[in-house]
């Protein structure tokens, strides 16, 4: 569904695409391929393509709507992913089902802020002429360091935390953090719908980005590689001998 703008001879000067129900199941796909790229599914390889339903459903949208989307994107993620805060609020304490239940949905709700931010964010930013395939990589940085500290400071399902088994790609939180891991899979994201919404590579600074992306795809577990090995070469300092105790305490009883 679209609005146009008319003249009043007649000539279309603007057209938005307003929010439907094909960006609305876009964005649930969006939130659900993220959510499974974490435990307990494990499917890392999505969160390379999860933004991608997303960024494709916010395209020429207004800023209001995009940021629609991308709450409904996030609202799915935090419930998929977090939904054990439920059963440990029953747990732990005296709160019934019901309300845990209910409590669940208000923190997902809370930071489902933050993906519409994002979305939002990138099509302000889009319609002021700058290029979102650049800027992505830095705002959902800044999101993500910023949802750690406020509203209530969640700084779990960090995008970067699902790569954790690609030890080679993971080297790089030496010096930049899990950050940087969530940067490399924002930024491939937006190439990838970039690349999808201009069906190839023709528009205007696809390919530049397209050229950057793949040359840290490379190198990047390409450096990893060489940094672990590097570490690996070198002679031991010295010999510690470490006993650990188990004390199978339970939680509610600690």
């Amino acid at each position: 569904m679209a609005t146009v703008a008319v003249s009043s001879n007649g000539v279309k000067v603007a057209a938005a695409k307003q929010p439907g129900r094909g960006g609305f199941l876009l964005a649930v796909a969006g939130g659900l391929l993220l959510a499974a790229s974490f435990p307990a599914l494990d499917l890392e390889p999505l969160a390379w393509v999860g933004f991608v339903p997303l960024l494709v459903a916010a395209r020429g949208r207004r800023a209001r709507a995009a940021f629609a989307l991308g709450w409904t994107g996030g609202l799915v993620f935090y419930l998929a992913t977090v939904y054990w805060v439920a059963y440990t609020i029953t747990h732990y304490t005296a709160v019934p089902l019901l309300l845990a239940i209910g409590i669940l949905v208000l923190m997902a709700s809370i930071l489902a802020c933050y993906h519409g931010a994002f979305l939002g964010g990138l099509r302000w930013l889009e319609e002021r002429g700058v290029p979102a395939v650049w800027i992505a990589p830095a705002l959902w940085v800044a999101l993500e360091w910023l949802r750690s500290w406020f509203f209530i400071g969640f700084p779990w399902a960090t995008l970067g935390y699902s790569q954790y088994r690609h030890h080679a790609l993971v080297q790089m939180v030496e010096v930049t953090g899990v950050y940087g891991i969530s940067a490399l899979l924002v930024f491939f994201n937006a190439v990838a719908a970039t690349v999808l919404a201009a069906r190839g590579v023709r528009e205007r600074g696809v390919f530049p980005a397209l050229l950057v992306l793949t040359a840290l795809v490379v190198a990047v577990p390409l450096a990893g590689e060489w940094r672990a090995a590097a570490i690996a070469r070198r002679p031991p300092a010295g010999r510690l001998r470490v006993a650990i105790a188990q004390g199978n305490i339970e939680q509610d009883h600690k």
